[in-house]
């Protein structure tokens, strides 16, 4: 998305790095927006079959995904966050990993990532980057599939364990202001 974006009622799947990328952005509002992991992750993992390309801003994976396994699977949203980049306002999110290939040679041998074990299927889901980035409203944010909601700067901000609603995990406001 360029500066400035409106996403309404849109969906993205199974797409490899990620489903949503905000890079370049300024003053976006995101409603009621949905998204899903590939089916086939982590397992070959988010960098294959396309790397990560650093000059497009693709969010870096690590060894520390999917419990130190070095097997990620792709973000459902992230925000790369340059210096001077700001506002993301969004009303309603639901992103989950609903699926997890455990074998890369027999396709059908899959795990659900939903109760009562919904938070073992990926590490991360939303991210935030950028010492800069602020300004970001998030309502009502729901997500299946990842022991974290909300990581800035690699880190943890909002634990599913902390969020546990009936079926998907619920963040109802998520502020980060400048």
């Amino acid at each position: 998305m360029a500066h400035p974006g409106l996403s309404v009622g849109t969906s993205v799947e199974h797409h490899s790095l990620y489903q949503y990328q905000l890079a370049n952005t300024r003053a976006v509002f995101m409603g009621q927006i949905q998204s899903e992991t590939a089916y086939y992750q982590p397992n070959p993992d988010a960098s294959l079959p396309f790397a990560p390309n650093a000059e497009l801003l693709d969010p870096k994976f690590s060894s520390s995904c999917n419990n130190g396994t070095g097997q990620c699977s792709g973000w459902g949203l992230t925000h790369p966050g340059l210096a001077g980049h700001w506002g993301l306002w969004c009303r309603s999110a639901f992103i989950l990993q609903q699926l997890q290939q455990l074998s890369p040679t027999e396709l059908m041998i899959s795990t659900a990532c939903s109760f009562p074990n919904q938070e073992d299927c990926q590490k991360g889901i939303l991210s935030i980057e950028g010492s800069q980035t602020r300004n970001i409203g998030i309502y009502n944010l729901n997500t299946v599939g990842a022991s974290s909601i909300i990581d800035i700067d690699g880190s943890s901000v909002a634990n599913a364990a902390d969020n546990v609603n009936v079926f998907p995990d619920t963040i109802a406001i998520f502020n980060l202001q400048s």
